[in-house]
């Protein structure tokens, strides 16, 4: 699988290549609930997508190609078609003040302005829905990385928001971020700290019937990239 790229995602690839980085511990001071399927976001996902929201000036990429995404950050590993494992952990809520909950999204249709008929908001395309949407509250997030700090800074200004419906959730009040003496992916319980393929853990092997088939690196949701994987917090 080969690569596609940009002139501009070349550029800042090369720019961000050359930048020296340290270990670093980013910290998100939050103002209200973050919609979340996982428990926790993607903090290398969080930032290709500002960088490519800058490169393209909002207009995103092409569907379908897989991208060379460069961010701020070291690589611990590159699989055989050259995708990084980018040296992050997840971003996940850290304070006490933890609470799982849902809120709810409501699609309602609008009677017609121009028209007399009346619409079936029970059936078919106008039916109109509750959908449940799982949210974390907690006032302080964090994820460690070993990146450029300043950059990482001046990239995560333009995230005002995390996780999904970021227009009305997870409003971000400040990013902050200290210096760190030591960065690993896997604790001290041999739990891994983000999404890890297996033959970064194991060379030898191609799969672990305790993995599941995941996306690694940005952008995540691409078939092309998911392989065998240890989920968040996974024994390894």
């Amino acid at each position: 699988m080969k690569l596609a790229t940009t002139k501009a995602l070349q550029q800042i690839g090369d720019t961000y290549a050359a930048l020296p980085k340290r270990p670093l511990r980013v910290t998100a001071f939050m103002d209200g609930p973050v919609i979340t399927y996982t428990k926790s976001i993607h903090f290398d996902g969080l930032l290709a997508h500002t960088v490519v929201m800058r490169a393209t000036e909002g207009a995103g990429l092409p569907n379908g190609a897989v991208y060379a995404l460069p961010i701020p950050l070291g690589v611990l590993w590159r699989d055989e078609n050259g995708l990084p494992l980018w040296a992050t952990t997840d971003l996940v809520p850290v304070s006490e003040d933890v609470i799982a909950s849902r809120d709810y999204f409501h699609r309602r249709s609008l009677e017609p302005t121009m028209t007399t008929r009346n619409l079936d908001v029970g059936t078919g395309r106008h039916k109109e829905k509750r959908s449940p949407l799982p949210t974390l509250t907690a006032s302080v997030w964090q994820a460690d990385v070993i990146g450029h700090p300043e950059t990482l800074l001046d990239l995560l200004s333009s995230a005002t928001s995390i996780g999904k419906k970021n227009s009305t959730h997870g409003a971000v009040q400040e990013w902050r971020i200290d210096e760190l003496e030591t960065f690993y992916v896997i604790d001290e319980s041999e739990r891994a700290r983000r999404v890890l393929p297996v033959s970064y853990i194991h060379p030898d092997i191609l799969a672990d019937f305790n993995a599941g088939y995941l996306g690694w690196t940005p952008p995540y949701w691409l078939p092309q990239i998911r392989t065998f994987c240890y989920d968040l917090g996974q024994q390894i």
